[in-house]
């Protein structure tokens, strides 16, 4: 494992970033995966959510940011926060507006 800076050779990269590249050699050996886990024992361990996608933004710059795994949807962030007898609710722009909102309601 290797970790290193981001690169800083111009002002568009210019940000508190680390990268960390897993690098193998053809001898390396590989981990043996442990077998698929049922929504049961996946629900006992998690609970009933898990981690579909990571979002990772710049501090410095808001525009740079980057999604884990790319492509697909987004749905609507803090959908399970919502109790299933609510009559409304409030849509915001942003993830860190939805997290004021649901503090403040």
């Amino acid at each position: 494992k290797k970790k290193s800076a981001a690169n800083n050779e111009d002002d568009d990269n210019n940000n508190d970033n680390i990268t960390e590249q897993f690098q193998f050699t053809p001898q390396t050996p590989q981990p043996k995966l442990p077998e698929p886990l049922t929504t049961d024992e996946i629900e006992s361990l998690h609970g009933p959510y898990i981690t579909r996608r990571i979002k990772v933004r710049s501090i410095e710059q808001k525009s740079w940011q980057r999604l884990d795994p790319p492509g697909g949807g987004f749905g609507l962030f803090g959908w399970h926060t919502i109790p299933h007898d609510t009559n409304e609710i409030i849509i915001t722009e942003g993830e860190f507006d939805a997290m004021a909102v649901y503090q403040a309601t």
